[in-house]
């Protein structure tokens, strides 16, 4: 072999060499979390109330800004948000919301359906959710989640809004961790659906379409 060849050859053996260790590196993993409240008993309806003869239709759940993707947000130096590099939602926290209400709805065995938008079916009423806020909050030596939603229940025939209310909780992190936000998140999430539901019932008893009027 000629000497500017086998100069040449040398100089492409090491290049190889020295690029094997990099493309064989492993990527740091990145860390996967649900919105998977504990197992509850069904919240049934108030006694006295019948919506048997009613259908809920759950819209899609609306995301406010810097909310709508599955990355895990924090406040450490408010109004500033920030997220995780390695650690974040299976997906947006309204799209793992949504399916939770409808779920915990049809649990309640109050309706005659509960259908999820989009659906072809017609609704004798419709529920209209936002997820406004959910972060997890350090301060100096506690973290806490935070987890707000928006919610209006509107009569579908006539337009007329039932009610609307802002839900807000918080949940203490046992862990300054993004674990330990998943884990408080979750109990924040079972916290808003009760209250969600509770509200659903008290404003369709005082809107008159209790199937016993």
């Amino acid at each position: 072999m000629r000497a500017p060849l086998r100069f040449a050859a040398i100089l492409m053996g090491a290049a190889i060499a020295g690029c094997a260790p990099l493309t064989g590196r492993q990527q740091p993993t990145e860390v996967i979390y649900l919105l998977q409240p504990p197992t509850e008993a069904p919240r049934p309806a108030p006694a006295g109330s019948d919506f048997s003869c009613r259908s809920l239709l759950v819209a899609a759940t609306g995301s406010a800004p810097g909310y709508a993707t599955a990355r895990m947000a924090y406040v450490e130096d408010a109004p500033r948000l920030d997220y995780f590099a390695r650690h974040g939602w299976a997906d947006t926290p309204a799209r793992m919301f949504g399916p939770l209400l409808v779920s915990a709805l049809e649990a309640s065995g109050a309706f005659g359906g509960v259908l999820m938008a989009p659906s072809p079916a017609g609704a004798d009423v419709r529920l209209d959710t936002r997820v406004l806020e959910l972060h997890q909050h350090f301060d100096d030596s506690t973290s806490r989640v935070r987890f707000s939603v928006r919610a209006s229940l509107v009569a579908v025939d006539s337009g007329r809004l039932l009610g609307a209310r802002t839900f807000t909780t918080e949940e203490p992190a046992e862990e300054r961790t993004p674990r330990g936000g998943a884990v408080a998140a979750n109990r924040a999430t079972a916290e808003l659906l009760d209250e969600l539901i509770d509200f659903v019932f008290d404003r369709l008893g005082r809107s008159g379409l209790d199937c016993r009027r």
